[in-house]
């Protein structure tokens, strides 16, 4: 199972301050943290970025738990194919693959790597979005017909090990974990004993 990992500097960046907002993914991370690594610590404080490693199953079950609990948040499950706009060209509707509609005011696209997305592996393409979940397919041909120039972004996922037998582990090398203290308002103090890794 890959783990979900919330690193790069600028990703670090934007967390921290998120969760000196009171956000919720940084959060999440601590709850389920597999491993903290203080990235880039032969370089300068500028550039050093911590990698909080989560179990990522259990990141994503703690963090709808926390939705479901949230207050005034109604949530409901469905792929939206279509935005309607009103006269005025100001969005008023969101339509689902299902065909209900909803009346709306404002919309948000988060859309992560499903939109109009296809799977490659090797000289095979079939659109799906990442883990056999579909992609989000008509939406973005209502987006195009908005005016809204979209492109298309390559994510490499590495290869998956099929058979640990094909893996030379003797040759691996031995990271161990950081053991920090992360200035964090909704995690203060030392963190706890994390789990090692091997590269």
């Amino acid at each position: 199972m890959e783990n979900l990992q919330l690193t790069r500097i600028r990703i670090y960046l934007l967390l921290f301050h998120w969760d000196a907002l009171g956000g919720e993914m940084a959060k999440a991370a601590d709850r389920c943290c597999i491993q903290y690594r203080m990235l880039n610590r032969g370089k300068g404080p500028a550039v050093h970025s911590l990698r909080a490693q989560a179990d990522r199953r259990k990141y994503q079950e703690d963090m709808k738990h926390t939705l479901e609990r949230q207050e005034r948040l109604e949530l409901m499950q469905a792929m939206v194919t279509e935005i309607g706009l009103d006269e005025r060209g100001a969005v008023c509707s969101v339509t689902t693959s299902l065909g209900a509609v909803y009346r709306v005011r404002a919309v948000v696209i988060a859309s992560g790597t499903y939109l109009d997305s296809r799977v490659i592996i090797g000289d095979s393409a079939v659109s799906s979005g990442p883990d056999g979940m579909q992609a989000a397919v008509g939406l973005t041909d209502c987006l195009r017909q908005m005016g809204l120039r979209l492109r298309r972004f390559k994510t490499g996922t590495p290869p998956r090990v099929v058979n640990r037998r094909s893996i030379d582990f003797p040759a691996w090398s031995f990271s161990r974990a950081t053991s920090i203290r992360r200035p964090s308002p909704s995690a203060p103090g030392p963190r706890r004993k994390t789990a090692p890794s091997a590269i």
